[in-house]
């Protein structure tokens, strides 16, 4: 198990994430209820398309930026990740919670959380997103969070 808060300090502290948007998700329910005004911003969206403008915006002006998300609904804003992060070069990461009913075909840049190396894994997954200006979806199993 990874505990919530310290994914979030080494997602803000170390890897300096900032902004984050999302519709709340009762699998990231840990995430939500250890988030932090110390050292981030969250602010709650409508829907997925909403977070995913906020966030692209954020990142635009310099900040780094997350969307928190359901992986249920990631097609809701699959075509506005391609038409428009792909267009404009925005590295937006996609934190997506998987219960286990759920499956991943989304034919984008992803990678699942492992409880045992999630921070070097996570960092090179950030790495490669930098590196070639694309967005990606860091999945969190069920069960993985606490």
């Amino acid at each position: 198990m990874v505990k919530a808060k310290e994914f979030w300090d080494y997602l803000c502290n170390e890897l300096d994430y900032r902004f984050f948007s999302g519709v709340p998700c009762e699998g990231l329910k840990p995430l939500y209820d250890t988030m932090s005004v110390d050292f981030m911003y969250y602010v709650p969206a409508v829907n997925e398309r909403v977070a995913l403008g906020m966030s692209s915006g954020a990142q635009l002006a310099g900040a780094k930026s997350a969307i928190l998300i359901d992986i249920d609904n990631i097609y809701t804003v699959y075509n506005s990740l391609f038409n428009f992060t792909n267009v404009y070069k925005i590295p937006v990461l996609i934190i997506a919670y998987k219960n286990k009913g759920s499956k991943i075909n989304i034919g984008m840049p992803h990678k699942e959380m492992s409880e045992i190396r999630f921070k070097p894994g996570l960092k090179k997954f950030i790495e490669t997103m930098e590196t070639e200006e694309i967005p990606g979806v860091f999945v969190i199993k069920e069960g993985i969070l606490e």
